[in-house]
């Protein structure tokens, strides 16, 4: 993969400080302000600053990213009243992603096995139990409805994302830059 999503153990205390703020914003902006949100599904982009510090920084920076931004998003700009459910179901992620992505070689089958274990046990499991709880509906009703409509956009919408991001992007942007002289 690209050095974007490569481990960086050289910033310094300060850069890397900076990185987790810009982070933290980019996380509640693309959660809070370009989501599509459903009764039973939200679809956002949120998951690419959680990938990037956890291919950078390691599972306990991004679970401090997921924490952090879910705190400040959900104070700053509630969809509801707070639920503490969701709150773990974004720790669950982070540590799942962050261990899975950190220290490991980021092969394309091991991105679709992270996407897929993260959408597994914090998309289908654990949200469908929140929503199952907020609702008042049964958790079985809930978790069918889910597998069929939801986990499926998300797995996928996650998958074209990073690849386009991994693949596409991002050696764009890590481009050395020329200087133009006159």
């Amino acid at each position: 993969m690209t050095r974007l999503f490569e481990k960086r153990d050289s910033d310094s205390y300060v850069q890397r400080i900076t990185i987790m703020a810009m982070m933290i914003a980019l996380q509640i902006v693309l959660s809070r302000f370009f989501s599509i949100r459903t009764p039973f599904a939200k679809i956002s982009l949120a998951f690419v600053p959680l990938y990037f510090v956890a291919c950078s920084y390691g599972p306990l920076t991004t679970v401090i990213l997921a924490f952090v931004s879910d705190l400040i998003g959900a104070t700053l700009f509630p969809s509801g009243p707070f639920f503490w459910g969701f709150m773990v179901t974004a720790v669950v992620r982070a540590l799942i992603v962050g261990t899975l992505l950190y220290d490991h070689k980021k092969t394309s089958a091991w991105l679709l096995f992270t996407i897929f274990a993260e959408q597994l046990i914090c998309s289908t499991l654990i949200n469908s139990a929140n929503i199952a709880y907020l609702q008042g509906a049964a958790l079985w009703t809930v978790l069918k409805l889910r597998l069929v409509t939801v986990v499926p956009v998300n797995f996928a919408a996650e998958c074209v994302l990073l690849f386009i991001l991994v693949k596409g992007v991002a050696p764009f942007a890590l481009r050395p830059q020329t200087s133009h002289s006159a």
